[in-house]
């Protein structure tokens, strides 16, 4: 049940009732952290009678063009070539899926022509490939596109997701977007129709605290009333920190985003901050061995359960360390994927621990990643475990960059070859590697 949503539920089930009688519908769902948006895109995905794609923007993925988009529409990528001819190369060279048979790569990357001129045209491609694919899925059954932080999905997703919703009819198609605000990345979506989340009134948060934590005692039940101001994850994770410390100030201070200006956050508010707070004192809590696979996953934008317990085992930890975490409800198992029940968990698991610790996890990472054969994401987590220039890690993304480009990835490239530029100690290998990016991006010269 949830709480003090009636209103917020009848208008998504008005959409999904229009989706029903062949007509299409887009919301785009904003508010804090913890407020309650991705549980009502849970309770469409159950009301729903509809096909159900669902994505999440994943914040380490924000530097990776088209990350999000291949997560949303991973498991129908064979319909691709069922698009016309232009969207379908289109579409492949975003996500990377190589060049058709009557598509032709460019001989010498080196004297092709830059994309700058194409990069418009080829963004209107994919948003125009991922409309028709969507819109042929919907024929067969409607469909519901479920998109959950929004504000981590990266540009180029973004930008073609909301072109495909801005051009929505008369298909049976409802696509709803979540997106944090504030404490994250804004999230512009002009042009759709947008519902702000508030917090719950008086008598839908007693009603949620009373369900979640029944035996408080009465001023401990009021503190966290106040303290929560009708915040629904608030009220589920209060008393559970309530029940250890009481509900007073955390000891562990929350992150700023603000203090990387290149990630365009917002200050914190009160109530992100003190949730982070709630997390990062449970996970402190844990066995180390069990951090250290938290960390891992928290490190990596794939979650496949395999890659990180082989990135943990090098680190010393194993499957059964997961399990403490499991009992304490900060993940789950799902389809081969470790999930965090929470983003602010991830964020509390992450910021949480020592640098060096960090860095330890994305080498690992770039292990694992290695002997399964990944080299892009053993570029990326190399990279990431780079504290100042590192060759290695340079010509590991260049590498990357250089088997994404032969893919069609140009986009993808285009971010490889600026990060090894940025990593090279060599001023004459940094410039003919930046050419890499300015020649995938439509940068110009």
């Amino acid at each position: 049940m949830l709480h003090g949503r009636e209103g917020e539920l009848a208008a998504i089930e008005l959409l999904l009732q229009r989706a029903r009688a062949g007509r299409s519908g887009t919301l785009v769902l904003r508010g804090e952290a913890g407020i309650g948006k991705s549980a009502l895109l849970d309770r469409a995905a159950e009301a729903a009678d509809l096909r159900v794609l669902r994505g999440t923007g994943v914040e380490s993925e924000l530097g990776m063009p088209y990350a999000g988009l291949h997560l949303l529409l991973g498991r129908h990528l064979d319909r691709v070539g069922a698009l016309p001819d232009a969207q379908a190369e289109a579409l492949r060279r975003a996500l990377g899926m190589g060049v058709g048979a009557n598509a032709a790569a460019p001989a010498d990357p080196a004297t092709a022509a830059a994309p700058g001129a194409a990069t418009g045209g080829d963004r209107f491609l994919v948003g125009l490939a991922v409309l028709t694919l969507l819109s042929d899925l919907a024929e067969e059954r409607p469909l519901l596109c479920l998109l959950d932080d929004a504000q981590w999905l990266d540009g180029a997703s973004a930008e073609a997701l909301l072109f495909a919703a801005r051009r929505l009819e008369a298909e049976p198609i409802v696509m709803l977007f979540a997106a944090r605000d504030p404490d994250a990345p804004e999230f512009p979506a002009p042009g759709l129709p947008e519902l702000r989340l508030t917090g719950l009134d008086d008598a839908a948060a007693a009603g949620l605290l009373d369900e979640r934590a029944a035996g408080l005692p009465a001023h401990v039940r009021r503190e966290i009333l106040a303290e929560a101001r009708g915040n629904p994850l608030a009220l589920l994770e209060l008393p559970v920190g309530a029940s250890r410390t009481g509900p007073g100030p955390a000891s562990v201070p929350a992150p700023d985003p603000a203090a990387d200006p290149a990630r365009g956050a917002r200050p914190v508010t009160a109530t992100f901050g003190r949730l982070w707070r709630t997390f990062a004192e449970r996970v402190e809590e844990l066995p180390e061995a069990t951090r250290t696979v938290l960390l891992v996953a928290a490190s990596d934008d794939q979650g496949g359960l395999g890659t990180v317990l082989d990135a943990a085992g090098r680190l010393g930890a194993g499957v059964a360390d997961l399990e403490p975490a499991e009992r304490a409800r900060l993940v789950r198992s799902a389809e081969g994927r470790l999930e965090f029940r929470h983003p602010l968990i991830r964020s509390a698991v992450y910021q949480g621990r020592p640098v060096g610790h960090r860095l330890r996890a994305h080498a690992a990472l770039a292990e694992a990643y290695a002997a399964s054969g990944d080299l892009c994401h053993r570029a990326w987590h190399l990279a990431n475990a780079a504290t100042g220039h590192d060759e290695r890690a340079a010509a590991a993304l260049e590498e990357a960059a250089e088997g994404e480009r032969q893919g069609g990835g140009q986009h993808a490239a285009a971010s490889m070859y600026e990060w090894a530029a940025r990593l090279s100690r060599n001023g004459g290998v940094a410039r003919r590697r930046g050419g890499g990016r300015r020649r995938y991006s439509g940068a110009g010269g």
